[in-house]
């Protein structure tokens, strides 16, 4: 709760990030390119993008520290399937899928693909 509650006050409290209505219609990434925030949190498959923007000087780094710690998440490659699930064969399917040819349905969307021939 506390960790939901100190990302609600990033834009309400301290107004730090945009709120909605603030955003004039531009998406978080629009406005970091444009130079109206400092700092947008993304992953490895914007890199593309953002390395072709002429004239734009961008950087990593950590995520920020809030009250409970650093924390960010993962995901592109991370699959696996819990010891305990209840759907097995279900769960088999959706994991064949994301990490075989079912990339190639979505690898405009999560950018570089745990699967290598998806990337042609």
């Amino acid at each position: 709760m506390r960790g939901i509650e100190f990302r609600g006050d990033l834009a309400t409290k301290h107004r730090v990030t945009p709120v909605s209505n603030e955003m004039g219609g531009r998406s978080e990434i629009q406005l970091f390119t444009d130079g109206r925030i400092g700092l947008y949190m993304t992953g490895r498959w914007n890199y593309p993008a953002m390395n072709a923007i002429k004239d734009f000087d961008w950087d990593v780094v950590l995520p920020p520290t809030g009250p409970g710690g650093r924390w960010t998440n993962g995901g592109g490659g991370g699959y696996a399937i819990l010891k305990g699930t209840k759907h097995q064969d279900a769960a088999w399917e959706a994991l064949s899928w994301l990490t075989g040819e079912g990339q190639k349905d979505v690898a405009d969307v999560i950018g570089i693909p745990a699967y290598k021939p998806a990337t042609h």
